[in-house]
């Protein structure tokens, strides 16, 4: 039996007053690890370059792989950020959480979900539900098996493209803003998005009142799309940081590469020769020892010879390096800005950058000058 047979049609329900453009919110319910993050912000950009005024949540109650997440997007032509109660348009991508995704659905709104699934939907019959195939969608494409789940994702990309009026030109940036400017990549990614959009296009009544339409003022005009990770990585740039060292895993990962980025454009010489330092380390203890060293030493930050922290067979020193650290520089880090003045060895380097969170606020300090002993004594009290 063809695709186009087992399609079933959207549940009738009244029609709202006239057409809902630009002014609803999308949820799309995934598991972890599954990659979809790419295939939102490829929606969220594509929606942002379209000049309507945009906005995205990702809820994701734990980082475990295979548990429920959800990103949902708030489309607003007031400009409004804040999520809405309920939602308008569901995405339902991950079938453990189907039966309760489809309850939050307010009346009136969209659920899409595949094919594929072998699963009757919950009894309601004042919304629309559209089902799409992944499987056979992504049949014709040469897909590297370790890719498939992730590409997977597209399907309701290339669907909601079609059933909103989403510019495909639009994704197309958005998938080469990604993966930058990798047209292998893209062209994967892309042709199933595609192929999603033809099936929906040929398979599928529209009734639901939701639309988008590139506006005819650009909203977003002198503005740029950031995420949280990467808008760590501007304040850190911009708050003075020059030396990072890390481990790579979610979010430190997405973090570390988005201040790297500011960082080239921001931080570096008339000359071109960067003024910054970024070094991955074996494991968050080392680099918790390089961030220490690195406060330990006085040389620039970016020369290649300065060693990045002090590591003995795998541990760090914690006494000696922690007390040295401290001796030089606690007092300047619990005094803030306004005491860097006095001390020039400290100038375009944030204040907090060794020792920050509560120990700046601890009332009972010991004064660096008293001596490694005490310090030793207070540091091991922690």
């Amino acid at each position: 039996m063809a695709i186009a047979d087992l399609q079933s049609s959207p549940v009738m329900v009244p029609q709202q007053a006239g057409r809902i453009v630009n002014n609803f919110s999308i949820n799309v319910a995934t598991a972890n690890g599954s990659g979809s993050q790419t295939s939102n912000v490829a929606i969220i950009r594509a929606l942002f370059r379209m000049g309507i005024p945009v906005n995205g949540k990702n809820l994701f109650p734990s980082n475990i792989q295979g548990l429920p997440t959800w990103y949902i997007i708030r489309l607003s032509k007031a400009g409004y950020r804040a999520r809405k109660a309920g939602d308008e348009v569901m995405v339902c991508w991950n079938e453990q959480t189907f039966s309760a995704d489809v309850a939050k659905v307010n009346p009136g709104g969209v659920v899409i979900y595949p094919l594929d699934w072998k699963i009757t939907p919950p009894e309601r019959n004042d919304l629309y539900f559209y089902r799409v195939p992944i499987k056979d969608l992504m049949a014709p494409f040469d897909i590297p098996r370790e890719r498939n789940r992730y590409v997977a994702n597209m399907v309701y990309v290339g669907a909601l493209a079609a059933l909103l009026g989403i510019e495909l030109s639009e994704i197309d940036y958005a998938l080469s803003y990604h993966f930058g400017g990798k047209r292998k990549a893209v062209d994967m990614n892309m042709n199933v998005v595609k192929a999603a959009h033809e099936w929906a296009t040929a398979n599928w009544t529209k009734q639901d009142p939701f639309y988008t339409e590139r506006t005819p003022v650009d909203h977003n005009a002198g503005k740029f799309l950031v995420e949280g990770n990467n808008a760590g990585g501007l304040g850190a740039a911009y708050g003075g940081c020059s030396f990072i060292a890390w481990y790579p895993i979610t979010p430190s990962t997405s973090l570390v590469d988005s201040a790297t980025e500011w960082f080239r454009q921001l931080r570096h010489n008339s000359d071109g020769s960067p003024t910054y330092a970024v070094v991955q380390a074996e494991d968050e203890l080392a680099a918790l020892g390089m961030v220490l060293g690195r406060g330990v030493g006085r040389g620039a930050l970016h020369d290649r010879h300065q060693r990045p922290g002090h590591l003995v067979d795998g541990r760090i020193c914690r006494a000696g390096l922690l007390c040295g650290a401290a001796r030089r520089h606690l007092g300047c880090a619990t005094h803030g800005a306004e005491h860097r003045p006095a001390h020039p060895h400290l100038a375009g380097r944030h204040p907090l950058y060794a020792f920050s969170g509560p120990w700046r606020h601890q009332a009972a300090l010991p004064h660096p000058r008293l001596g490694g002993r005490v310090l030793r004594v207070w540091l091991a009290g922690l």
